[in-house]
């Protein structure tokens, strides 16, 4: 095999010149590049997903109990549960905020400080403090014109009766995601206790799990559901909340890995191309090689070695350049985002080495299969007619 390889080598990289060949040279740019190309487009797609699931569980419970009534004493049963590390319960009321004549719906969230909510929106506050008073997302704060220590009113629709409440503002929060900063007011039950009482508000218990539990919830979910079938309407993980979302982001993945992939179908094309000049090229070469004894096969294997030298070489050159740019994108953010559009200013890069495996492995056995077919037809060139004019 040592023959094979030595001449596949020389075949690739030296011509008659001795010179890098030119035609190598542009399929090993092609296979390259796109290799490139499939790394980082899948890298920032998987930062978006990987960004978007932290956020999602950073203000989201992996696991919501909905209520049909306040209950505190199941905070204590599902705190037991193995896997479980804090139970906050919480309510939500769909309400509308008036400001002079301008009125806006929004939802209004009353959340238990004492235990774990106050951290887990502590670090998205702009200013002010939550103790205070409601705190209201920075969109909201925009439309209204709201600062720390104006007061807002809070319609609220209580049976027939549309009832009005005055309230503090005393923080504003920036989560960066629409539908949080845009739609959504936070306070704590201590102060919207009367607002509580005169309404009907959806009672929730948020469950937080140990990180290893975080894709895996559905024991815990079971024991809950075990614990008063009698006090809960429903249980719902986070998956299932955004089943639809993640959905979406795994079909646009795959779209992209498929659509990208042609590059690189473009790239095996050259490589095609490349051995079949080859085999015309050196048919001569052919003749010698088969006349001094080399069996068919081990001929064939001169050419496809050539395409494997070519596939490995650049789906490493590929894998390097894309990284690099990847660790350049992940540490200066360069790219900026219009933030009009999306919730975060700069593309996020994850680096999956699960991905680039998979992206070599594609691209690998793609060039493979386009160097065979050269390869084969060396077997229909016999010595007789490759030296008959030599």
């Amino acid at each position: 095999m040592k023959l094979e390889a030595w001449l596949a080598f020389r075949y690739v990289f030296r011509n008659r010149s001795r010179h890098i060949s030119f035609i190598s040279l542009v399929s090993l740019a092609a296979v390259s590049l796109g290799v490139a190309a499939l790394v980082i487009v899948i890298a920032v797609m998987s930062g978006f997903d990987e960004d978007l699931k932290s956020k999602l569980l950073s203000l989201n419970f992996p696991l919501v109990v909905t209520l049909e009534k306040e209950n505190r004493s199941l905070v204590k049963d599902i705190s037991k549960i193995e896997g479980v590390k804090n139970v906050v319960l919480f309510s939500q009321n769909q309400v509308a905020i008036r400001r002079g004549k301008s009125v806006y719906p929004v939802m209004l969230e009353a959340v238990s400080f004492d235990s774990y909510s106050l951290p887990r929106w502590q670090k998205y506050l702009k200013e002010g403090s939550f103790q205070k008073g409601l705190a209201v997302g920075e969109g909201i704060a925009q439309r209204f014109f709201l600062g720390e220590g104006e007061e807002i009113q809070i319609l609220s629709l209580s049976g027939k009766k549309l009832k009005s409440y005055t309230f503090r503002i005393g923080g504003i929060f920036s989560v960066g995601m629409y539908d949080f900063d845009n739609t959504l007011i936070v306070g704590n039950f201590s102060y919207l206790e009367k607002f509580l009482s005169e309404n009907r508000p959806r009672y929730y218990l948020g469950v937080e799990v140990t990180r290893s539990r975080l894709y895996n919830l559905e024991e815990i979910k079971r024991k809950i559901a075990s614990l008063d079938l009698a006090g809960i309407i429903a249980i719902t993980t986070w998956q299932e909340q955004n089943q639809a979302l993640f959905s979406a982001l795994k079909l646009e993945k795959i779209t992209m890995f498929i659509i990208l992939s042609l590059i690189v179908l473009v790239g095996s094309f050259n490589i095609f191309s490349t051995l079949t000049v080859k085999v015309v090229e050196k048919t001569k070469d052919i003749g010698i090689m088969k006349s001094l004894g080399l069996s068919p096969l081990r001929v064939s294997a001169v050419f496809t070695l050539q395409g494997i030298i070519i596939a490995f070489l650049g789906v490493f050159m590929g894998v390097v350049l894309g990284v690099g740019v990847c660790f350049l994108l992940k540490e200066y953010h360069f790219i900026h985002l219009p933030s009009q559009i999306y919730y975060i200013d700069y593309l996020p890069v994850l680096i999956n080495p699960r991905d680039i495996l998979t992206i070599s492995l594609a691209s690998i056995g793609l060039c493979i299969f386009s160097s065979l077919i050269p390869s084969l037809w060396t077997r229909k060139i016999s010595e007789s007619e490759a030296l008959r004019y030599e």
